[in-house]
């Protein structure tokens, strides 16, 4: 494009709940008997955090568990965790496997959760949302960087989130601006995520079928050896050990299934939000038109218009030195965002632009 982010580096992350039991819709049962479905009404879960990025390729992830201590977490053999990788803040912790500890083959199995985290009710927090930052989104943002060839610290990366509260933290952003300035975040508006945000139009629907397909043929097989070895049927359920163990496991699975089968319908559910819109130079002036129209109206006394300040990039302008301010770019109050359509594609090609405006105002 024409700030120099390639797609590769323009990344949307999305909290979810995984249950315990993974269950969903209607089931089979004889005619005239009563529903009895193990486990049917069991709530029990904890949050996964899932990272996509526009090119269609999905990061580690970030588990977080019910707990305070690293006994909460999965009991694996062979796999062994580090200290916490932050001082913990509350009661919540983060640790990531230690990778010189750890059996190789463990390793493999497990390599596609980047961090693992406890807090007091499984929910994600300001902590967790540091340690993501620092285990999982740097050292991807260093190994493309290397990849691509492109100057790490110079190079902006995209950060794409809703208006979660923990992205919103004062903490967390400062934390940001001071170890990470190279992230650039922006937030998809209230109540637009359905529309607006890739991983809420599909990509974690993908991610959860391939949870209860794994679930499945895990259950269907204790049922068969139930049945042929005359045993009781007994299906572990809640937060047993041993279902944290399995659904970190086929958590895992289901980040590389995606890498290996499903690329394609990742960049899809990108294309559905209209993002990619961003790298398609044939209609970049019309987006910028867009941005530029509909800051002016939402935001009419604003003394940094988007409307004033955003020109139309110039075509091979080389923007990968410049220095965005992250709160700045995203200084127009959250809120506002409330009911605006203003389209988070055309922010993507704007925040370069602003910046560089400012830069040269500043300098002047």
């Amino acid at each position: 494009s024409s700030m120099d982010i390639p797609p590769e580096l323009v990344i949307n992350s999305d909290h979810t709940g995984i249950m315990y039991v993974q269950l969903k819709g209607g089931t089979w049962n004889p005619l005239g008997c009563a529903p009895s479905v193990q486990g049917k009404d069991l709530k029990n879960q904890f949050t996964l955090l899932v990272t996509t990025n526009a090119k269609g390729e999905t990061l580690p992830c970030q588990v977080v568990f019910k707990g305070t201590t690293h006994q909460s977490l999965p009991k694996i053999e062979g796999l062994i965790f580090s200290r916490e990788t932050l001082p913990s803040e509350k009661k919540s912790r983060s640790f990531i496997t230690d990778a010189a500890r750890s059996a190789e083959s463990v390793k493999s199995i497990f390599a596609n959760i980047g961090s693992w985290s406890v807090t007091e009710n499984h929910w994600s927090d300001a902590y967790t949302s540091k340690t993501y930052i620092q285990d999982i989104v740097d050292p991807y943002y260093r190994a493309t960087c290397e990849k691509l060839g492109k100057s790490v610290g110079k190079q902006k990366l995209v950060l794409l989130v809703d208006c979660w509260w923990g992205w919103r933290d004062e903490g967390f952003r400062q934390f940001i601006r001071l170890r990470f300035p190279y992230i650039q975040l922006l937030f998809v508006p209230a109540r637009c995520t359905p529309v607006a945000q890739p991983n809420d139009c599909g990509v974690i629907a993908i991610l959860k079928a391939r949870l209860r397909y794994k679930y499945g043929l895990w259950a269907t097989g204790l049922a068969y050896e139930a049945v042929t070895e005359s045993k009781t049927l007994d299906i572990p359920l809640n937060q047993s050990a041993v279902m944290k163990k399995l659904l970190s496991e086929w958590v895992s699975d289901a980040v590389g299934f995606m890498n290996e089968e499903k690329k394609t319908k990742v960049v899809h559910c990108w294309n559905t939000t209209g993002l990619l819109e961003a790298w398609d130079t044939d209609k970049r002036a019309g987006l910028m038109a867009e941005v530029m129209q509909r800051s002016a109206e939402l935001f009419p006394k604003s003394q940094h218009s988007l409307a004033i300040e955003c020109p139309v990039p110039v075509e091979n302008e080389d923007h990968a030195d410049m220095e965005v301010d992250s709160v700045t770019v995203n200084g127009l109050d959250i809120e506002a965002y409330e009911h605006t359509e203003i389209p988070m594609r055309a922010m993507i090609e704007c925040a370069a632009a602003l910046a560089k405006k400012r830069k040269e105002a500043a300098a002047d």
